[in-house]
């Protein structure tokens, strides 16, 4: 083998080295951007979920108060 070809060479494996981080980075990039999607959706039904459990609880609170407010209204005056 010729300088030539071996400097030919070392360069195609190092084209070939390149190419392959560059693929990975791009891969690490692809599944670091699912991985934001994903947590960007569960963030999305965390706060539903959240927004649920404070309207079931507003629900509630209001039965309370109907309820007690219902007691005040029929006591006997003193």
């Amino acid at each position: 083998m010729t300088d030539q070809q071996a400097l030919l060479s070392a360069a195609l494996g190092v084209g070939a080295i390149c190419a392959t981080v560059a693929g990975s980075s791009c891969s690490t990039n692809a599944r670091i951007g699912d991985l934001q999607a994903n947590l960007l959706d569960f963030r999305a039904e965390v706060r539903s979920e959240i927004q649920s459990v404070r309207d079931e609880i507003q629900g509630v609170r209001s039965l309370l108060i109907d309820h007690l407010e219902g007691h005040d209204q029929g006591a006997p005056d003193d």
